[in-house]
């Protein structure tokens, strides 16, 4: 066995920081012939005041000692060295760093594995002062310094058996204690709040740190380690933005404000957990760190959050920057370890982001044990596809009884009708009706038992939004529809030239060398000027379809009314298609008109709503923003599943938000450098969660169609001088801007989505507050004036 002791030594770095060492023995280092003394960590951390309600320097009172402290100097127990460089007042022993010695010391007998806690204040600098020590048994445990004037907790395990326990000042430099005398700043060392109590080990922990910080359980410490329920950092957002975990943890790396600003490290430490197996000690955590990286050099300057097993050198988890509530496990092997949660400051500069609160937050620790008590399956929630359609991809994990995930696990899957691949991607197969699909993980299974599969005619089937269902029935028809020279329409399209319907119709056929212009005017007021059409007319909408086969929806989306409906052959340039992708509307060409060229149809929607024209239009389907697609609305019901049935409002767009984010990457093919390409891919809703990218239209769509599906009233807004296209959303009385774009962190060297790290920069915003444009650069062209045309 190698004998090694492993000391803490706070040493001064610069002004508000400390090192900790650690110190090998010498027999260690003999047997290992090594030269050195002393090997570098570089955990960095400063003595902090932990309690969130500090009276002024150098006032705080300090708890009740135990028995076992009281009476220090008077005691016969304890041998004082020094006793005039000690004074006792309000519970606090202060020592004169000025007087070479002091210190106390004590023999104890200890019946039971102990704690010995207490608290150190030091202001003082190493060269004039030299340092203070605690020690145990005469070995060094801990040795501060410093010039913070804070309080720092601190706990040390002491066996059972005959011990002797020491706190002394250590004068490292004593040709310096001349020169100090003359100096005129005051300098203390403070202790209090003694404590020497029984301690046995953790062997179940569930703690969501709802009560208060101080606990037997862990230690809190360094610059600031606090409980806060601080809100988030969006204000412009306001309560849309949900947090559900309540009390937190809060690890700075820097505190207090212009004029008294402290930079150091924070950490809550897990003195020792007991487990009879392998166990996983789990636990919710949120970055909030500076990051930056200079380009110059390369080089990167950040703040990090650390996770230590076992006061290892090495840590098990590291993570910096900004990031969303995050799930951090690590595995513990049968036996006694000690965790530590760091949250460190930037070693080489001390940088911070003002706009960022430059700290760790901790939830929820737990213990489990590392095997499986439950499976989930995702999605959940109402799935559908239809007889020959396209697939829907499941996926499980295997959670621990804390809920934690247990990864690397092979699924088995199997469905009740269709078939399902190893991979967990479900086919639907030639016959309609409802699907259970089960994942099964070493013998624990989860299923989905809402996959619905329809038939081929599936456009035609009733279709529910928002607790509304709008049937599409076809009835009083009259007259006869006619076909165009190019376009040939066929069942289900109604036969009629003339007919009502119940909210949409379905448009079915095929179009021989011609684009397909189905334009869609609500008759009212201003709807025709001078027997001429009127292109600022609010209630009308063009839905252009590519040649060849088509079957598609028709949303009648202003509510009820009577529709003129003109179906025309046009000419629309098309991208180019390429590798599976269908290319969009690349320009427009105009045609000389030729008699048989268009049909017309009188429609008259009768769906019982009782919604104005506007609303109707922000709520509805369109062939942008297709809420009523599958491959929309399965999404819709996956992140519905997930939330609580009570879920608020900001809530599910929050989540809305997150999803798009999280399935989406930026489409740099389809809009390189600043420019539409050839190889622009279709930018609607339902192509967007298809090909899982988007470029900004894209991304402003298919939101749109979410947030209506949650009811929330919702459009496309689009810039010309900005080139740019974010959705808006009615929400609290007010439109606001949601802009998944710009909040999605990937960029050009990415092509697959990453998961929304919690960046809500850019949500329910004001979009009359030009503040928030990147660059600083506003829209003056369009002065947000929306309308419920085309999207």
């Amino acid at each position: 066995m190698v004998n090694m002791l492993i000391s803490y030594i706070l040493f001064p770095f610069d002004e508000n920081m400390f090192k900790l060492y650690t110190v090998i023995s010498e027999e260690f280092m003999m047997k290992h012939k090594l030269s050195f003394a002393i090997i570098f960590l570089s955990l960095l951390f400063t003595a902090c005041n932990f309690s969130s309600n500090a009276p002024e320097k150098y006032e705080e009172p300090g708890n009740e000692p135990g028995e076992l402290f009281k009476d220090i100097l008077s005691s016969d127990e304890w041998t004082v060295t020094n006793p005039t460089a000690i004074t006792y007042e309000n519970k606090i022993y202060t020592f004169d760093p000025k007087q070479s010695t002091g210190g106390f010391k004590r023999n104890i007998i200890v019946s039971n594995a102990s704690l010995i806690k207490f608290a150190i204040n030091t202001f003082i600098y190493e060269n004039y002062d030299g340092t203070f020590q605690f020690l145990i048994d005469d070995i060094v445990k801990a040795e501060y310094t410093g010039m913070n004037d804070s309080w720092q907790n601190e706990v040390f395990e002491i066996e059972a058996g005959d011990h002797t326990i020491e706190w002394k000042r250590n004068d490292s430099n004593p040709d310096w204690l001349a020169r100090w005398h003359n100096n005129p700043v005051t300098t203390f060392i403070k202790l209090k709040n003694f404590e020497l109590k029984d301690f046995q080990p953790l062997t179940t922990i569930n703690q969501t740190f709802e009560s208060e910080l101080d606990s037997d359980l862990w230690i809190c410490s360094g610059l600031s380690a606090t409980i806060t329920e601080e809100g988030n950092r969006w204000p412009q957002s306001g309560d849309a933005i949900v947090d559900t975990h309540g009390k937190i943890v809060k690890l700075a790396t820097i505190d207090g404000d212009d004029t008294n600003r402290k930079w150091g490290n924070s950490y809550l430490k897990i003195f020792k957990i007991s487990v009879q197996e392998e166990t996983a000690l789990s636990f919710d955590y949120k970055c909030d760190l500076f990051k930056y990286t200079d380009k110059d050099n390369g080089k990167e300057y950040a703040q990090t959050f650390k996770v230590f097993l076992n006061d290892a050198t090495e840590p098990v988890l590291v993570d910096k920057g900004t990031s969303n509530w995050k799930k951090g496990t690590i595995i513990l092997s049968p036996g006694n370890h000690t965790v530590t949660f760091f949250a460190n400051r930037d070693p080489e500069k001390g940088y911070w982001n003002p706009y960022l609160t430059n700290s760790v937050y901790l939830d929820n620790i737990t213990l489990a044990a590392n095997r499986i008590a439950s499976v989930d399956i995702y999605p959940k929630g109402l799935q559908e596809t239809y007889v020959g359609g396209f697939p829907i991809q499941f996926s499980a994990k295997a959670l621990r009884s804390d809920g934690s995930v247990i990864s690397d696990k092979s699924v088995s899957w199997s469905a009740s009708g269709g078939s399902i691949d190893n991979n967990g991607k479900f086919s639907p197969g030639s016959s309609e009706g409802t699907i259970s699909v089960t994942a099964t993980i070493d013998g624990v299974s989860a299923s989905n038992q809402n996959v619905k599969v329809h038939g081929t005619n599936y456009l035609t089937d009733p279709v529910t939004i928002n607790g509304h269902t709008f049937t599409g029935e076809i009835k009083d028809g009259s007259g006869e529809r006619q076909n165009t020279n190019k376009i040939t329409f066929e069942d289900p399209t109604p036969a009629y030239s003339s007919f009502t319907t119940d909210g949409f119709f379905v448009l079915k056929g095929y179009a021989d060398d011609c684009s397909v212009n189905v334009f869609v005017r609500k008759q009212g007021e201003n709807a025709i000027i001078n027997n001429q059409y009127n292109p600022d007319y609010h209630y009308q909408t063009n839905i252009i379809i590519p040649p060849g086969s088509f079957e598609t929806r028709i949303w009648l989306r202003y509510g009820d009314g009577i529709y003129d409906v003109y179906i025309q052959e046009s000419k629309f340039t098309y991208c180019e298609n390429y590798d599976g992708y269908e290319g969009a509307i690349y320009s427009h060409e105009a045609q000389d008109w030729v008699p048989g060229m268009q049909t017309y149809l009188s429609v008259t929607n009768s769906t019982g709503l009782s919604l104005s024209a506007d609303d109707c239009g922000y709520l509805l389907p369109s062939s942008y923003c297709q809420s009523d697609d599958f491959l929309v609305s399965n999404g819709f019901n996956a992140v519905m599943a997930e939330l609580p049935k009570n879920a608020s409002t900001g809530q599910k767009l929050q989540a809305l938000y997150d999803w798009v984010i999280d399935i989406c990457h930026y489409d740099y093919v389809s809009f390189n450098n600043g420019e539409s390409t050839n190889k622009r891919k279709k930018q609607d809703a339902a192509h967007v969660v298809k090909y899982g990218m988007g470029v900004c239209e894209g991304y402003a769509n298919l939101y749109a169609a979410l947030a209506r599906l949650a009811g929330v009233k919702s459009t496309f807004q689009g810039s010309t001088n900005l080139r740019h296209g974010w959705a808006e959303c009615y929400y609290k009385d007010q439109w606001k801007m949601v802009d998944p774009t710009w909040d999605d962190p990937s960029d050009e060297s990415v092509t697959e989505s990453i998961p929304n790290s919690g960046n809500y920069d850019y949500f329910l915003i004001d979009p009359n507050d030009v503040s928030h444009m990147k660059d600083g650069v506003s829209d003056k062209e369009t002065d947000y004036s929306r309308t419920v045309g085309i999207k």
